[in-house]
């Protein structure tokens, strides 16, 4: 079962939701936890990738980014994880609403429990592009939450984080592959 993500974008901001600490599915913490995410997960129910990132998108924001039907999404990278083809797109013309409040009843579902609610909003005019490290070094900081080196460290490597670099560096006229080296590929 393939899994699909979306960087939603709109002019030159990024919306980006926190993930969680603590693992809706399991005793664990969250991996990557604290820390921005792309928006996707599993197309559990043979939907396809657009009913995929439409689903995610109200699940991880809370209701705040809203994917248009319209929007134009463009592949940006892909990678095997786990002997599992991930899929991730930036997506145009997201609508970003930080009033949103969804009903206790719905923010109490696992599926929404992935992420804390909270978007960071993240100005690719601002967000240095030359290398993954200093992205990084940008966009952490915005989520205002405490995080282990470890946390930050997974975060680096990341196939969201390359996912996210293209994006930035797409926004700035520069174009790479889709596909990247499999040394360098990390679980997601």
């Amino acid at each position: 079962m393939p899994k699909y993500y979306a960087i939603p974008i709109n002019n030159s901001n990024m919306y980006l939701p926190v993930r969680a600490a603590i693992n809706p599915y399991g005793p664990d913490q969250n991996w990557c936890q604290s820390m921005p995410q792309v928006i996707g997960g599993a197309d559990r129910m043979d939907e396809g990738p657009w009913p995929t990132l439409v689903r995610e998108a109200h699940e991880e924001s809370h209701g705040k980014i809203t994917l248009d039907p319209a929007a134009n999404a463009t592949l940006v990278h892909k990678a095997t994880v786990n002997n599992t083809a991930n899929y991730f797109y930036q997506v145009a013309n997201a609508q970003y609403n930080a009033a949103v409040v969804l009903p206790a009843a719905t923010l109490q579902r696992r599926d929404y429990r992935e992420t804390t609610g909270a978007v960071i909003v993240a100005d690719m005019n601002n967000a240095p592009s030359a290398t993954r490290i200093q992205l990084a070094r940008y966009l952490v900081p915005l989520t205002g939450l405490a995080y282990t080196e470890a946390e930050y460290k997974d975060f680096f490597e990341s196939q969201s984080l390359i996912a996210i670099w293209k994006v930035v560096n797409r926004f700035r006229g520069k174009t790479y592959s889709v596909e990247y080296n499999n040394k360098e590929r990390k679980t997601d």
